[in-house]
């Protein structure tokens, strides 16, 4: 595994999309649909784009975030928690709104059994309020986007990247919202890296993806369409992963070893690839830091684990090729 290299530039990294509170709910035993389960709960700071950022801030990247947060008790504390985890706050839109929730269900394994999701804040982040970053979103390093934002966004920020000339990144959150990508696909512009899963994938492109040979025909397609990098969750296989420049159709196995909660492992996995990429890493090699924040997050309580850093990513990782020998 390459040593990761120093960052040359202090231009932080711009994370946009969803920010809510999650609501866990584990069931204790054996579950019983249609009447109450014994079990726990708790409240954790939670959203795709949040997770992801609060995860490269403690990896020890310049972060930011855009999302939308209430001024409610919730907002609040999630702007706290975010904050106080390294991530800049400073363009977050706030007002009387609602902050958004999560709910999940999880089984008594840490697996999700169903969630819920209130994201009507996100649908806030307007074209025009990005437009107001404009020049903040110049100067990143890498734009990393989640596709709760509106579809007029989510086309302004694609085309305003390629004009800007930097990297987007683009996390499909679930099918519904991922179908009307295909026609902003269609338009060829450059997006660096897609993060997605079997069913999403094949929603965008149309393709079978239930084996090998259908995920890197997916693949093919992405790039047909201006997609360098396509990383392609297959919980717990791992992540499909294929370059535009040919080395494509590996699958980095997963490494989740303790599974306390599931939730927020994808995110984690999105953030230590592209923590990977942008220190330099080749697809494949950032694909196993990706991993390996995974495991870190499923075994920890958290949306994102407190227990993530360089040195932590680094040390699990070696682990693992410890017990691969």
């Amino acid at each position: 595994m390459p040593k990761p290299k120093p960052i040359k530039t202090p231009a932080p990294v711009i994370v946009i999309g969803g920010a809510n509170m999650d609501l866990k709910c584990r069931i204790g035993g054996a579950e019983i649909m249609a009447t109450s389960n014994p079990g726990a709960i708790a409240l954790t700071p939670g959203g795709v784009a949040r997770n992801v950022a609060e995860t490269l801030a403690r990896l020890g990247l310049p972060t930011g975030l855009i999302a939308a947060i209430g001024r409610d008790a919730l907002g609040e504390d999630l702007m706290a928690a975010t904050g106080a985890a390294g991530v800049g706050m400073n363009s977050v839109l706030r007002g009387g709104f609602a902050t958004g929730s999560y709910a999940a269900v999880l089984t008594r394994r840490g697996e999700l059994l169903i969630g819920v999701a209130a994201m009507d804040a996100t649908q806030r982040l307007t074209p025009a309020v990005l437009k107001r970053h404009r020049g903040e979103l110049r100067r990143a390093r890498l734009i990393m986007a989640d596709c709760n934002l509106p579809l007029a966004t989510l086309d302004l920020l694609i085309r305003f990247a390629a004009e800007a000339d930097v990297p987007l990144a683009l996390e499909t959150v679930s099918v519904p919202k991922v179908k009307r990508l295909r026609e902003v696909l269609h338009r060829r512009l450059p997006i660096f890296a897609l993060f997605s899963n079997r069913a999403e994938i094949a929603a965008i492109t149309g393709k079978d993806t239930g084996g090998r040979r259908g995920l890197a025909s997916a693949a093919g397609w992405l790039h047909d369409r201006n997609v360098r990098h396509v990383a392609i969750g297959l919980g717990s296989q791992g992540m499909f992963v294929s370059s535009a420049d040919g080395k494509s159709g590996t699958i980095v196995p997963s490494r989740r070893r303790r599974i306390i909660d599931v939730t927020g492992a994808g995110d984690a996995a999105v953030a230590g690839t592209l923590f990977g990429l942008l220190r330099g890493f080749d697809l494949t090699h950032a694909a196993i830091c990706g991993q390996a924040a995974a495991a870190l997050t499923a075994a920890s309580e958290r949306s994102v684990s407190p227990k993530l850093s360089s040195r932590a990513l680094l040390r699990a990782i070696g682990k693992m090729r410890t017990r691969d020998r």
